[in-house]
C-alpha cells in the first residue's frame, strides 16, 4: 500500500509506502525526477533500519491529507498486531520536513480501510476506519489557525494563489511577495518612527560612509530598486512638505509588511533584519 504526497515539502512528490511485515512506514523523497532517494523510515524513530513489528504490529492501511491544517500532509495509519489482531490508528503529524509527532487512537479487530475524507463538510479532513463489521468515524475538531493575509489585500493569501492574481513559484503555498521579513518603509534607523533620523542615517549612509540599513527596502523610500538620494528628498518631503508617503508596506503608521515585489526581483533589494514588526 502506498500514498503519494509532498511530505518533505520541497514541491516534488514523495511516497508513503507500507510493506507487509515491517513495523514502520516508509518514506520515500522524491527527487523531482522520477527518482527516490534511499528509503526512510519514521516509526518508531527516525532513520533508522528497517524493524519489525514493535507493540503497534503492521501498517494495514494509510492515507494522506492535511489533518492539522498547517499546510503539510499528515499520514493516518492503521496498525495491526500479528498475535492479538488488535488495530490502532495512529495520526503522524508532518512538521513540514518530514519529521513526525504520533497520536494514537485504538480501534477493534479486524481487517479494516482507512479513508480520509471531509465527511461533515466544515473544511476539515476527518477520517473514517471500516472493518468487517465496524465503521468508526474520526471527526477532526482541530482549530485551524487563521489565514493570513500578508499583503494586506483582505483576502487569504492561499486564495491569491488559487485565483492567479499571486504567484507561489516554489509551490509552498506562500504568495511570492510575501515571503521576506514585514517591515515598515522609511524607517532607515529601524527605530520604529520615521522621523528626521530616518533621512540623516540614510544620507549619512549614502555621502559620509555610514552604516548600511539592516533594512534596505526600509531605506528605498521610493520603491524603484535603487537606494540614492531621491529616497532622502521623497523622505523629507513626507515629513516636512506634505509629500507623498513612502511606498507600500508604508512608513509607522501603517501596518507592518513585506515587499510587495517577490523576493529576487529588480525593485526587492531585500531585508536581513527589522525587529520592530
Amino acid at each position: 500500500m502506498a500514498v503519494a504526497a509532498d511530505l518533505d515539502g520541497d514541491g516534488d512528490s514523495d511516497l508513503g509506502v507500507g510493506f507487509s511485515g515491517i513495523a514502520s512506514p516508509t518514506l520515500l523523497l522524491g527527487n523531482g525526477d522520477g527518482t527516490f532517494g534511499e528509503p526512510v523510515v519514521i516509526f518508531p524513530s527516525l532513520n533508522q533500519p528497517l524493524v519489525l513489528l514493535p507493540a503497534f504490529g503492521e501498517p494495514r492501511s494509510l492515507a494522506e491529507a492535511d489533518i492539522d491544517g498547517d499546510g503539510d500532509t499528515d499520514l493516518g495509519i492503521v496498525y495491526q498486531h500479528a498475535s492479538t489482531q488488535q488495530q490502532t490508528l495512529l495520526i503522524h503529524r508532518n512538521d513540514g520536513n518530514w519529521k513526525f509527532g504520533i497520536f494514537f487512537f485504538p480501534l477493534s479487530a479486524g481487517s479494516s480501510a482507512l479513508s480520509a475524507q471531509d465527511l461533515n463538510d466544515d473544511g476539515r479532513p476527518d477520517l473514517a476506519v471500516a472493518s468487517l463489521a465496524k465503521l468508526s468515524i474520526f471527526l477532526n475538531e482541530t482549530r485551524f489557525a487563521p489565514s493570513r493575509d500578508c499583503n494586506l489585500n483582505t483576502a487569504p493569501d492561499e486564495c491569491d494563489v488559487a485565483s492567479g492574481l499571486s504567484e507561489d513559484r516554489d509551490a509552498n503555498g506562500t504568495s511570492d511577495e510575501c515571503e521576506g521579513i514585514p517591515f515598515h518603509r522609511g524607517d532607515p534607523n529601524v527605530d520604529g518612527t520615521t522621523d528626521i533620523s530616518d533621512a540623516i542615517a540614510l544620507l549619512g549612509f549614502l555621502f559620509r560612509g555610514g552604516a548600511a540599513p539592516s533594512c534596505l527596502d526600509s531605506a528605498d523610500t521610493n520603491d524603484d530598486g535603487r537606494l540614492d538620494i531621491s529616497d532622502g528628498i521623497g523622505l523629507l518631503n513626507f515629513l516636512f512638505r506634505d509629500g507623498a508617503s513612502p511606498a507600500p508596506p508604508g512608513p509607522t503608521t501603517a501596518p507592518c509588511g513585506v515587499d510587495p515585489q517577490r523576493p529576487g526581483s529588480l525593485d526587492n533589494l531585500g531585508c536581513d533584519a527589522y525587529p520592530r514588526c
